[in-house]
């Protein structure tokens, strides 16, 4: 037990010696939200023992109201702990508080027996965490008004008034209450207000670093979890928002096993579809409107309602991974969602080990069946047969399923109950590591996927090509490779794990495909925005200002700059028709070849025996830059390129052909089609 002093005495005049000057009659003023703190006529007050302090810390939390004696024993001791002596102890701190304040004339407060026990009487205003409640009223005021800017002002002043956790000395003296508890929570409440409001202003990055830290501290506080997704995906990290649901869900589910609540799930559906809400919030009242937010986008193609495909995957976290099961899902999300927009589907829902995917016949691509068993293909090898020990257990299973969605379905992304049951039963009869297809996707897949398509070990060829993306990064030179093989062999497969292996020394262009018609200007497009970080969802202004940056970057002379933008803008307007102007030509080469000189630039090109003459003149092209430029392209094409260019690549020292080989022996055939192993 801590022994209590009588403590301090005032002098004959008042004064509390040791305990600074307090009798100018300057008013007390009290500091809870942090360590007990108390200053009066600007001087520190010095507050007694750690019993004396115990005690004042419950009257100022119940300011004006009176504390029964009973509770103050069981707060300075625990409940049914006080010793025999324990009245006595609370009426010497009592006493001694009333000497504290006995030296500050006229601006102290009272401290009164009152039944049931005692109660400080003051102005409310004098105590810290009066002045929080009050900005924090104001502030939820000014946000329900939709005044986000003032509101965020107000709030952030608010939690300015904490030094720390509330009473933080008296909790390290092992002093827990549930009044403590609240005032916590209270701190936490106004935090998610101001978080609220600055995400309505914009300012997700302002915020991204103290929110990130205040959500991982509180893992059960869904609404913490919402505002950080939304803020890491307004920051262009999608899979780390993604994670974030994973990691709070599991906290819900292992605590207290409840799954997360309809706006949390909402919200990682909406992400999951590239919900374009997400990104439309209020706009500062301080900033104009755009002129132009048109996003921009290189030759649309709308779709056309009808057939859709869909892929149910169930993935098992294997034994190793599951200590860190957060972070497995969020990498297994992150996989599904890239190999599946790869292949031009949408991931619409995951929950847990479980993702949708949604594929629809779209004009100028392969049918939406053959696109999502690629898809499975590449997720399943991805997944269970990467050469990384992490990824090498996990077991997958998948059911591919074709149909027409009712017609009362007007979701594009909505595949109706029916294809949802037999995807369900479909996967669940799936053996480890096979895609399970209905007899639909089947008779699609006949004549456009071989059903062989089985997971090769393919690093000794993925070996090849990080050897020549070094050479191309050491010598500056344009590299072409062609990799041949017939369908099913596993080329798109190689393009994806190389691209995923190249990304972390290459900046990786857009992935062109001979299976849609694209003019020379629109490949240029792609490339350059590509090198700009331009993407799909940005406004022409943004568009304008990435590549305005870039150019000047790159040329250096303001004067020399502004005539490259002023032609390269061609790029950016859909309806100019100057792209093939040989000065276009030279500054597209200037602008691309100079932004590839710190990372070499990787362009990967699919089905190229599917392409037009111009796209592979475009391919050919790039391998004849005006001047050095290290650029990798690795086109990926049936053996049947070389019939309709059999001088494909003769003739320029930097080419290299790589065949895949033969599967093996033993796996399955076409009759076996129903089931890809």
């Amino acid at each position: 037990m801590k022994r209590l002093s009588s403590g301090p005495q005032p002098d004959s005049a008042g004064r509390v010696r040791g305990h600074g000057d307090v009798s100018a009659g300057g008013r007390m003023h009290f500091r809870v939200l942090g360590p007990l703190e108390a200053d009066g006529g600007g001087q520190p007050v010095q507050l007694g023992g750690s019993r004396q302090r115990a005690t004042l810390g419950m009257l100022l939390l119940h300011v004006n109201k009176a504390v029964p004696t009973s509770a103050l024993l069981d707060g300075l001791w625990g409940e049914d702990n006080a010793p025999p002596t324990a009245r006595k102890v609370l009426q010497n701190a009592v006493r001694g508080l009333r000497v504290v304040f006995a030296g500050n004339h006229g601006g102290s407060p009272r401290l009164l027996t009152q039944s049931p026990g005692y109660v400080l009487r003051m102005e409310p205003e004098r105590v810290d965490l009066f002045q929080f409640q009050q900005l924090a009223e104001q502030g939820r005021a000014e946000l329900a008004e939709g005044h986000t800017k003032t509101a965020a002002k107000i709030l952030r002043s608010a939690l300015a008034l904490w030094r720390g956790p509330a009473l933080a000395d008296l909790v390290e003296d092992g002093y827990d209450w549930a009044e403590l508890t609240a005032v916590q929570d209270l701190r936490l409440d106004v935090m998610e207000d101001y978080f609220e409001a600055e995400l309505a202003n914009g300012r997700h990055l302002a915020v991204l670093a103290e929110l990130t830290a205040v959500a991982e501290s509180e893992p059960l506080r869904e609404r913490l979890g919402r505002q950080l997704m939304l803020a890491l995906y307004r920051s262009g990290r999608q899979a780390d928002a993604l994670a974030v649901y994973q990691r709070v869900r599991s906290a819900l589910v292992g605590t207290l096993g409840l799954e997360p609540g309809r706006d949390l799930r909402v919200l990682q559906h909406a992400i999951l579809a590239h919900d374009p809400a997400l990104v439309l919030g209020p706009r500062p009242l301080d900033e104009a409107p755009a002129s132009d937010t048109a996003p921009v986008r290189l030759a649309p193609r709308p779709q056309r309602p009808g057939r859709v495909s869909a892929i149910l995957i169930g993935v098992e976290v294997g034994p190793s991974a599951r200590s860190a099961v957060d972070g497995v899902l969020a990498d297994v999300i992150a996989a599904v969602a890239e190999e599946v927009t790869l292949f031009g589907g949408t991931l619409t829902q995951s929950m847990g080990t479980m993702s949708l995917a949604v594929f629809r016949d779209e004009p100028d691509r392969a049918s939406c069946a053959e696109r999502a068993v690629r898809a499975a293909v590449a997720l399943r090898d991805r997944l269970c047969f990467s050469a990384s020990p992490h990824h090498a257990r996990h077991v997958l299973r998948v059911a591919v399923v074709t149909g027409e969605p009712p017609a009362d379905v007007t979701d594009a992304l909505d595949i109706g109950g029916a294809l949802l049951v037999e995807s369900e039963t479909l996967v669940l009869a799936a053996d480890t590591n096979e895609i399970a297809v209905c007899e639909r996707t089947r008779e699609l897949i006949g004549a456009g996927i071989h059903p062989r398509m089985v997971a090769v070990d393919r690093r000794p060829e993925l070996d090849v090509l990080d050897s020549v993306l070094e050479r191309v990064r050491s010598r500056g030179r344009p590299h072409l490779v062609s990799v041949l093989g017939g369908p099913g062999m596993g080329k798109s497969w190689l393009l994806s794990a190389f691209e995923r292996r190249a990304s972390r020394i290459a900046a990786i262009g857009p992935r062109l495909t001979g299976r849609v018609l694209a003019t020379t200007a629109r490949l240029r497009g792609e490339i350059l925005f590509a090198c700009c970080g331009v993407g799909g969802e940005d406004s022409r202004d943004v568009a304008r200002d990435k590549l305005h940056r870039a150019v000047r970057g790159v040329v250096g002379d303001r004067r020399t700059a502004a005539g490259v933008l002023s032609r390269l803008r061609a790029f950016v307007e859909p309806d100019s028709t100057c792209h093939t102007e040989e000065s276009v030509v030279a500054d597209w080469w200037t602008v691309v070849a100079g932004l590839a000189a710190p990372r070499p630039l990787v362009v990967l090109a699919d089905d190229l025996h599917l392409a037009d003459d111009a796209m592979l003149d475009f391919v050919e092209e790039l391998l004849d830059p005006p001047a050095t430029a290290p650029l990798l392209v690795v086109a990926a094409a049936d053996p049947g390129l070389f019939l309709r260019r059999p001088e494909w690549g003769a003739g320029r020292p930097h080419i290299t052909t790589m065949t895949l080989d033969d599967l093996p022996e033993g796996f399955p055939t076409p009759a076996a089609a129903t089931r890809v192993s």
